[in-house]
Order: structure tokens, then sequence, then C-alpha cells
């Protein structure tokens, strides 16, 4: 098949005796070409935040059968030691990671179920589920993450509780060293740490310590 080609007519530029000089014009276009737009760059700095929550050693150890787990009527799970001895409680969001054949869902944190909220015992003698706990914030993409912490009984150095539990906070981690506390007093101690991407809230954590007078 052969491709046709259409033209103006031929338009007269000079004219010289004996002969004629004509310009011929281009083609008429038959249709306009586009040139589709490029796409926009990503933003430098856009975030992609996972969640925030606590980190422990020794709460993802699984199986553990001495843990039991409830849901609450906001759709959150409370986890906790079966007679709430050391573990006194947790809170979490999200979907579980790990659920028993007896229906007892596992603290075990992942990219989409977080612990918000962690109260232990901090009596010396109790040792599970332990004296070192990371606040994380999770995520892809963050940026000039910090955090803001207070306790509700500080002592002169605001970043220590009155019972000697101290935070420190380097980029997405918050690190918090439990004091190995007495039994001379029913005492708790509460930290509530919030952080923050691009200046915008991005989660907030509860801490509670609990001494318990024997």
């Amino acid at each position: 098949m052969v491709a046709r080609r259409r033209f103006f007519p031929s338009t007269k530029v000079q004219t010289v005796p004996g002969r004629t000089v004509e310009l011929e014009l281009q083609l008429r276009p038959m249709a306009k070409a586009t040139t589709p737009a490029a796409a926009a760059p990503p933003v430098p700095g856009d975030d992609e935040i996972f969640g925030v929550g606590w980190l422990a050693p020794t709460l993802d150890e699984s199986p553990n059968p001495n843990l039991r787990s409830e849901l609450l009527p906001d759709g959150r799970y409370e986890i906790m030691d079966y007679d709430r001895w050391g573990l006194e409680s947790s809170i979490w969001e999200g979907t579980p990671v790990y659920v028993d054949v007896d229906f007892v869902v596992h603290p075990v944190p992942g990219p989409g179920f977080h612990c918000v909220e962690l109260q232990v015992e901090t009596t010396y003698y109790m040792t599970w589920p332990g004296r070192t706990y990371f606040g994380v914030v999770q995520g892809t993409t963050m940026t000039n993450v910090s955090w803001e912490f207070e306790w509700d009984f500080a002592s002169s150095d605001p970043a220590v509780s009155r019972q000697g539990h101290r935070v420190v906070t380097y980029g997405n981690v918050l690190h918090l060293r439990c004091e190995a506390t007495g039994t001379g007093s029913e005492l708790t101690d509460t930290l509530t740490a919030r952080a923050f991407s691009s200046g915008v809230q991005v989660g907030q954590l509860i801490f509670r310590g609990v001494a318990h007078a024997s």
C-alpha cells in the first residue's frame, strides 16, 4: 500500500522572462502529535511510616504458655502474663502476627502490629520481660525523626524517673533502661513519649514501671 501525501497548491514567488520559480509548501498535518507530560518526580522527604511501637528482646519469644490475650472494645488487643506476673499489661494495635492454637495473641511485633502501651513490674527479683525496651518509629522513609517525652514523676534529670528509669533517644529509637526497684513502696512511674517525623506526630507510646511493696 502506497501512502498518499497531501500538498497545498504551488505558490509563485518570482517571475523571470521565460520561466517561473515556484516554492512548494509543506505537508498539511493530518493529526497533531502530542507528547505525554512527564510524571512528577517524587518529593524528597515524603514519609512512609508503618507505625510506632515498643520492642523488647523477650516479648516475641513464642510459644509462651504463660500468656493470655483479650480483644478490647476499641479493636486493640491486651496481652499479659496469665497471672499478670512481670508483664502486667501490653496494648497492641493492628493485625496480630502470631496466634496460637488456643487463640492467644502473642506479643510478636511486625509492620502491622505494634505495642503502644507497656506495663511491667520492675521489682528487683522480677527479670521477665526484661529491663531494656526500645520505642521505634518503623517505616521506609522518614524525615528528621525526633521524640518528646516526659515522666509523670521525674528526678532532677527530666530523662530519669524518680525510681531511676532512664530514657535516651537517637534518631528513630527511644531507648528505655529500667532500674531494679525495691519493695519499700508501691510506686508506678509513667512515661509518655511522642514520635515526630517531618514535624508531624506519627505515634505515641506509654510505659508504666511498677514497683510492688512487700
